[in-house]
């Protein structure tokens, strides 16, 4: 038990010596990252913070923050849903899957499951997504965890709920 213990510490060491912020002033909220991620900023209402660890197509990691006013979101859509399937797209073969819903910062949120089919004719991969909304003020912050990598997605999650956690508004 001691291994696992100190396997545990010097990752959540890692999670948070490692970490700097990114403050999106336009959009009112910051987010911390690890240090060798990368930002990208497209425009003032959608960044992407990005890594890719392995330097294959199937090795990054990314996180991406959408901001729109509620009445252009699908907030509402799966916020009054029920847990589970949402969405099956017989012709893309997207699924949404609700996980729950949730408060963050005082404010509803809702957490889903997106994932893509992807298409191996065409070099597509299938691409896996976990959701966060946040409706503050009708305007929602859509803050998404992707990876092509299922097994990658699974062994992320401490770190993406690292990240999460640290998702704050600045006014």
């Amino acid at each position: 038990t001691l291994v696992p213990t100190l396997l545990q510490r010097q990752e959540q060491f890692f999670l948070t010596r490692n970490f700097t912020s990114y403050v999106n002033n336009e959009s009112n909220y910051a987010i911390d990252y690890p240090k060798s991620w990368a930002v990208y900023v497209w425009n003032k209402t959608s960044t992407t913070i990005y890594n890719n660890y392995t330097q294959t197509r199937i090795g990054g990691i990314w996180t991406t923050i959408n901001v729109t006013p509620l009445s252009k979101s699908s907030f509402l859509t799966f916020f009054n849903s029920k847990p589970g399937l949402v969405l099956y797209d017989t012709e893309t073969k997207f699924v949404i899957t609700k996980t729950t819903n949730l408060t963050i910062h005082g404010f509803d949120a809702v957490k889903y499951q997106l994932v893509k089919q992807g298409d191996p004719k065409k070099q597509i991969l299938n691409q896996y997504e976990t959701h966060y909304m946040i409706n503050k003020e009708q305007v929602v912050y859509d803050i998404a965890f992707i990876t092509y990598n299922k097994d990658l997605e699974a062994s992320a999650e401490p770190l993406f709920d690292k990240i999460i956690s640290s998702f704050r508004f600045t006014k």
